[in-house]
């Protein structure tokens, strides 16, 4: 996957396609440690533990008629080659924690990627789903979730959407000039 935004967005739908209602992805940037932090935290099915080390095989998949599984297994080695780590263990009674660590000076460090335009449209594709993201690029913090937004219907109204996208661009923008 070409960005660090590709990975969240399919680590997310995972969870969605594993029943959970709730998602909460934390993207945190520590610049004196030169380290970066993705987690993603569900309440979806979870797995046996001794499913988990499946997870990181390419030709493992719980999806009905797929054949491999490549998300978790690319994003693992995304996390290898920028001289860190991919934990993954469950989410107490039920879900799943996963969690990447990156070294943000490698050369081999993918860029965050459009994680606004992720974010938002996971919220919009899945209005049913609790979705909250917390950003701490080093000092500053910002939060936001779909309890931000205001419903209409069964969807969220779109001027909502687009003041929570542009929230998360500025934050990035700000930041990510500060940080590094």
């Amino acid at each position: 996957m070409k960005d660090l935004s590709m990975h969240i967005m399919d680590l997310v739908e995972n969870a969605i396609r594993a029943g959970a209602d709730t998602v909460q992805v934390e993207v945190v940037s520590d610049p004196n440690r030169k380290e970066m932090y993705i987690t993603v935290k569900d309440n979806g099915k979870g797995v046996r533990p001794e499913e988990l080390p499946l997870l990181l095989d390419p030709f493992y998949t719980t999806k009905e008629g797929k054949k491999v599984g490549l998300g978790i297994p690319l994003f693992n080695e995304t996390c290898k080659r920028c001289g860190g780590e991919l934990v993954i263990k469950p989410n107490g009674m039920k879900g799943l924690w996963v969690q990447g660590r990156l070294l943000t000076d490698n050369i081999d460090l993918p860029p965050l990627g459009d994680l606004a335009s992720a974010i938002s449209g996971l919220m919009l594709l899945y209005p049913h789903v609790s979705i909250s993201l917390l950003l701490a690029m080093g000092k500053e913090v910002l939060t936001v979730s779909t309890k931000d937004l205001t419903k209409v219907e069964d969807s969220w109204d779109a001027k909502s959407l687009l003041d929570l996208k542009a929230k998360i661009k500025e934050f990035l923008k700000r930041t990510l000039r500060e940080v590094g």
